[in-house]
C-alpha cells in the first residue's frame, strides 16, 4: 500500500485524523470533493489528479479501473491551451504518473491513450510568471522546477507504450533543462561582498563551506525556506519520472547537489527547537534606512509547516545526504494530519500536496513502482 504509516493503524482505529485505509473506504475518485472534469482552478485540479493517482496506485482493481476512467474524463475536459500555463507541469506530472501505474496494472484504455496524446500535443513549453526575478521577493525557481515532472513522466508514459508518437529524447531533455534552469534561479549570497556586487553574488561552489555563503529563498514578499526546500519535492518527482522511463538519471550534477544541500541548510536555520518553522524570516532583501528588516512566519502566508516534508531518503539517494545538525525532514518529523485527506477535504493542503510531499518524495523513493534497468 502506498499510503504508509496509516494502513496498519486504520485496521484498528477509525479516526478523522487518520488517512483512511483503501480497503475500508470508497475509492478516492468517489470522494464528494472529487471532480472528473476541469475546474479552471490549479489547486482543485491538482487535488483531483492526486486522488486519481492514489487510486491508480492502490492495487485495488475497482479503484484502478475507476482511476483510468476518471483520468480520461478529466484530461479530455481540459482545454489544450491550459497545459502550457504557469505551474501546470505539476498536474501533467501527476496525470502521466497515474497513467503509468494504470498501464502497469493492465487498466489502460484507448480513450485514455487519446486523451494523453492531446496533452502531449499542447504541453510544449513551461508557463512562466514573467513578474518574477531572481533578485526579488518573488523568485522564479518554481516556474521551472514545477514544470520538470510533467516532461519526465510524459517521457515515462511513452516509453512504456513503445509509442513512436513522440520524441522521448526531446521530452527527457526538456525535463533536464527545466531542472537546470530552476537550480540556476536559486539565489546564492556570499557573506562577504564588494561594493557594487549583486545581492545574489555567490555560486554553487561557495556553498561547499556553509560559513562562506547561503541560499536565499524568497516568495510571497518574504524569505520562505519552505519555497526553496519544498521545491526539492518536484525535483525528486522529476528523477522518479525519468527513471520510470529508463532514463539513467540517478543523481544531480555536483553544483545542483551543493544547491540542494544549501536549501536544506536554509530550511534547518529557520526551524525552531519544536521542529516547526520560526517567525524570523525577512520581508525584504535588504534592511531599511535604519538597518532594520521586517520579519514574518517562515512558512509564508499559506502557512506551510516544517512537518509536511519527508525528504531525508530522497536527499540520501539523490542530493548527497541531508545536512547534519538540524531538522532532517524524516519520518519522525512528518505529520500527515497537516493535510486534509478526508472525502470532503479539498483545501490548499490536501491530496495534491500530500502526494508531492510524501508519496512521491518518500514512498515511491523507498518503494519504487517502476524498476528493471
Amino acid at each position: 500500500m502506498s499510503l504508509k504509516k496509516t494502513a496498519l493503524l486504520s485496521l484498528c482505529v477509525v479516526s478523522m485524523f487518520l488517512i483512511p485505509a483503501r480497503g475500508a473506504y470508497a475509492c478516492r475518485v468517489n470522494d464528494s470533493a472529487f471532480s472528473n472534469t476541469w475546474r479552471n482552478d490549479l489547486n482543485l485540479d491538482l487535488n483531483d489528479y492526486a486522488r486519481i493517482l492514489v487510486d491508480a496506485d492502490s492495487n485495488d482493481p475497482t479503484c484502478e479501473s475507476a482511476a483510468a476512467s476518471a483520468l480520461a474524463s478529466k484530461v479530455s475536459s481540459t482545454p489544450g491551451y491550459v497545459w502550457s500555463q504557469w505551474l501546470q507541469g505539476a498536474l501533467v506530472g501527476l496525470a502521466y504518473a497515474a497513467a503509468c501505474r494504470i498501464d502497469q496494472n493492465g487498466y489502460d484504455t484507448p480513450s485514455l491513450d487519446a486523451a494523453l496524446n492531446a496533452v502531449h500535443d499542447t504541453y510544449w513549453t513551461i508557463g512562466r510568471d514573467f513578474s518574477c526575478a531572481k533578485e526579488s521577493t518573488n523568485q522564479c525557481v518554481d516556474d521551472f522546477l514545477v514544470g520538470a515532472p510533467g516532461y519526465a513522466w510524459e517521457s515515462a508514459w511513452y516509453w512504456r507504450k513503445g509509442n513512436p508518437y513522440t520524441d522521448l529524447s526531446w521530452q527527457q531533455q526538456q525535463a533536464i533543462n527545466a531542472l537546470g534552469d530552476g537550480f540556476n534561479e536559486v539565489c546564492i549570497q556570499k557573506f562577504t561582498s564588494n561594493p557594487g556586487d549583486p545581492y545574489c553574488n555567490g555560486t554553487a561552489s561557495d556553498l561547499e563551506n556553509p560559513i562562506n555563503a547561503r541560499t536565499n529563498s524568497f516568495n510571497h514578499g518574504q524569505r520562505m525556506p519552505s519555497y526553496g526546500y519544498g521545491l526539492m519535492t518536484s525535483v525528486t518527482n522529476t528523477v522518479l519520472g525519468l527513471n520510470a522511463g529508463r532514463y539513467p538519471f540517478p543523481s544531480m550534477t555536483g553544483e545542483q547537489t551543493e544547491i540542494a544541500r544549501g536549501l536544506a541548510r536554509e530550511m534547518q536555520l529557520y526551524v525552531d527547537p519544536n521542529g516547526e518553522f520560526s517567525s524570523d524570516c525577512e520581508t525584504s532583501l535588504r534592511p531599511d534606512a535604519n538597518g532594520n528588516f521586517g520579519f514574518s512566519y517562515c512558512g509564508g502566508p499559506d502557512n506551510y509547516s516544517a512537518h509536511m516534508y519527508e525528504l531525508k531518503e530522497a536527499y540520501n539517494s539523490m542530493f548527497g545526504g541531508m545536512p547534519a545538525g538540524g531538522s532532517q525532514g524524516d519520518l519522525s518529523s512528518f505529520d500527515a494530519s497537516k493535510f486534509g485527506l478526508q472525502p470532503t477535504d479539498n483545501g490548499f493542503f490536501s491530496w495534491g500536496r500530500y502526494i508531492y510531499y510524501d508519496t512521491m518524495s518518500y514512498d515511491w523513493v523507498v518503494n519504487p513502482r517502476f524498476t528493471g534497468f
